[in-house]
């Protein structure tokens, strides 16, 4: 449904010790970040900076606009090549029940990602969507 991507939410705590490093590869800034630690940072956060326009900023949680979410279709115009924030979305090597207890606004309540979820761990109300295969019979 593409309802992950419009907006793409992470959490901000995730997003503003990397602030310095976004503004800097927007400027066009080529060398290679690592963290405090000296390790190289995910690569999610320079697909961030050369992809994705911050809209909002509220209650913890950064909203962005990805350069390759089509609105019309629904559709990423770079699956093939998307950043593991992406790829790995939602359990991200997690359990299901477990991502949705450290994180349940993650998936929206239509969501076909909740299926993976036993009922009752699926946060209140949700409903997701059970996807269809429609197949065609000859004649």
């Amino acid at each position: 449904c593409g309802n992950c991507c419009d907006p793409v939410t992470i959490d901000a705590d995730a997003i503003d010790p990397w602030r310095d490093w976004l503004d800097y590869w927007r400027a066009g800034g080529v060398e290679d970040v690592t963290d405090s630690d000296g390790d190289p940072a995910d690569p999610t956060y320079r697909f961030i900076a050369e992809h994705m326009t911050e809209i909002s900023n509220e209650d913890g949680v950064v909203s962005f606009a990805c350069s390759f979410f089509d609105k019309v279709t629904r559709q990423c115009g770079a699956y093939d090549q998307r950043p593991p924030m992406c790829s790995n979305y939602p359990w991200y090597g997690d359990e299901p029940a477990d991502r949705i207890a450290k994180n349940p606004y993650q998936c929206v309540d239509g969501c076909s990602f909740l299926l993976d979820v036993p009922p009752g761990a699926r946060p209140e109300g949700s409903r997701p969507f059970i996807p269809l295969t429609v197949v065609r019979s000859t004649p």
